[in-house]
């Protein structure tokens, strides 16, 4: 049977993931709430850090958004270790037991709280860049 974590792994580096799974193992996700359709916790790291999941599940392919309040995901607009330490703790959530073989994941719209925004564009989650480091 497949995890939820598995089927989002390839959207997260290596290094996220592995850093991610430090805080994991360390206790430093806690589960505020958990509906069929969204997940809020808090990561404790070097603050206490407000995360999220979104879950738009059809037949044969899940949709999946996450936003966390870390300046790295906020600022750099890619998927941090604080989503991915709160991806292996959704893996014990029944309601995310065997995902489809089909899985998308994107960060949500970290513009859509504002007050007055004009920008009709960013009412959407847009999938994340995939960055890597700049050769030295």
């Amino acid at each position: 049977m497949a995890k939820f974590s598995d089927a989002l792994a390839s959207h997260f580096s290596s290094r996220i993931r592995s850093r991610g799974l430090d805080y994991f193992r360390s206790d430093s996700v806690r589960i505020e709430s958990a509906g069929e359709k969204s997940i809020v916790a808090t990561v404790e790291g070097g603050a206490v850090y407000v995360v999220t999941l979104s879950i738009e599940k059809q037949p044969r392919a899940w949709r999946v958004s996450g936003d966390c309040t870390c300046p790295y995901a906020q600022d750099e607009y890619s998927p941090c270790k604080h989503l991915w330490a709160l991806i292996l703790a959704c893996d014990s959530l029944p309601s995310l037991r065997s995902p489809p073989a089909s899985v998308s994941f994107m960060l949500s719209d970290w513009d859509e709280d504002i007050e007055g925004d004009e920008d009709d564009f960013l009412d959407d989650p847009i999938p994340y860049p995939i960055k890597t480091p700049a050769a030295k």
